[in-house]
């Protein structure tokens, strides 16, 4: 009981709660990063995708339109998604985490991008097997279990990997910037 080197049960509430506000508090600032990505897409699939009246250059300058509206969002994406990984390592608050997150990205938004479109194609490449088997078989049995099977094959693939490699890269980005300081 009186032994400090266990927490007490109170004690281990509030530590963990703390890393799950923090967490929410932070994915809520992830996701305002993704507010271009989602205009973006919106008038891609809106102006270029949907069937609509437009002419072939209208829909290439709504393509143009669309791309220049997402680019924003990608690249602030690229510089705070490494604030998750900042958050747990060094239990700062979101705010603290986003800061360090840019500090260990200035100069390799490039490298960060790369590392993000290797690690989409990786992925998509990974689960392209499985989708397209248990997706037409869904498809021809109109089973809504096997629906809810290749989604849990798609989680089950991609997120420990992504987390993994993710991870990776950024114990890499904090070893350079460890280096440069």
């Amino acid at each position: 009981r009186g032994d400090k080197k266990y927490p007490s049960v109170r004690e281990a509430y509030y530590q963990s709660s703390a890393v799950l506000v923090r967490l929410l508090l932070l994915s809520i600032v992830l996701l305002g990063c993704l507010i271009p990505v989602i205009v973006g897409g919106a008038i891609f699939g809106f102006g270029v995708i949907a069937p609509t009246g437009l002419s072939g250059g209208e829909k290439a300058l709504l393509g143009l339109a669309a791309v220049l509206a997402a680019v924003p969002g990608v690249l602030l994406l690229a510089r705070t998604l490494w604030s998750v990984f900042e958050l747990f390592v060094t239990d700062k608050g979101p705010l603290e985490a986003i800061s360090a997150s840019w500090r260990t990205t200035r100069r390799r938004t490039g490298r960060s991008l790369a590392v993000l479109a290797a690690l989409l194609g990786f992925m998509l490449a990974l689960i392209a097997l499985p989708t397209a088997a248990l997706g037409a078989l869904a498809y021809l049995t109109q089973s809504v279990a096997l629906f809810v099977l290749l989604q849990v094959v798609i989680s089950i693939i991609t997120l420990p990997v992504g987390s993994y490699y993710l991870w990776g890269y950024y114990s890499e980005l904090r070893r350079g910037n460890q280096k440069s300081i």
